[in-house]
C-alpha cells in the first residue's frame, strides 16, 4: 500500500532539518509519519543556502587566512580556481541529489510521498495526498 492509502497520526510538511527533527520525535513516540516534501529532502540549508554557501565561502577564506600567517602567504600564488570552487560545492550538495536522506526518512521508519503534490491536491494521476490526524507544519513550509 502507497504512502497516499494511508491516513497517518502525523504528516510533516517540509522535509529539511526542521521537518526531519519533528518526524523523528514523532516516531520516537511511535506514531506514524509520512513526510512531504516539494524539492529535495534535507531543505533549503542543505542544497541552496547553509552548505553550499559555506562550501562557496570557504576556499576564499582559506586563502585570505594563508595570506595574514608568514610562510604560508608566499606560497599563494595564484587565484582562487572557480572551477574547482563549483565543484566542493556540488560535491557538497551530493550533486542535488537526496537520495541519502531520503534513505534516513525510510531509516527511522517514515513515509515519503511521492512529490510533488501539486498545490497539496490529487495529481493529474490520481495520486492523493496522505491524510493526518495530527499536523506539525516546517516553519519554512508553504501552505497551498
Amino acid at each position: 500500500m502507497g504512502i497516499a492509502e494511508h491516513t497517518y497520526d502525523v504528516v510533516v510538511l517540509g522535509a529539511g532539518p526542521v521537518g526531519q527533527n519533528a518526524a523523528e520525535r514523532a516516531r520516537a513516540a511511535r506514531l506514524s509519519v509520512a513526510m512531504v516534501e516539494r524539492e529535495l529532502v534535507g531543505g533549503e540549508c542543505s542544497y541552496w543556502a547553509c552548505v553550499p554557501s559555506k562550501a562557496l565561502l570557504r576556499p576564499v577564506i582559506a586563502v585570505a587566512d594563508a595570506d595574514h600567517i608568514d610562510g604560508a602567504r608566499e606560497a599563494v600564488t595564484g587565484p582562487i580556481n572557480a572551477a574547482g570552487v563549483f565543484g566542493r560545492r556540488d560535491r557538497y550538495v551530493s550533486n542535488w541529489d537526496d537520495a541519502g536522506q531520503a534513505d534516513w526518512v525510510a531509516g527511522i521508519g517514515a513515509g515519503l510521498g511521492p512529490r510533488p503534490w501539486p498545490g497539496g491536491r490529487a495529481s493529474s494521476s490520481g495520486r492523493q495526498p496522505p491524510r493526518a490526524a495530527r499536523l506539525p507544519c516546517s516553519p519554512h513550509a508553504t501552505p497551498s
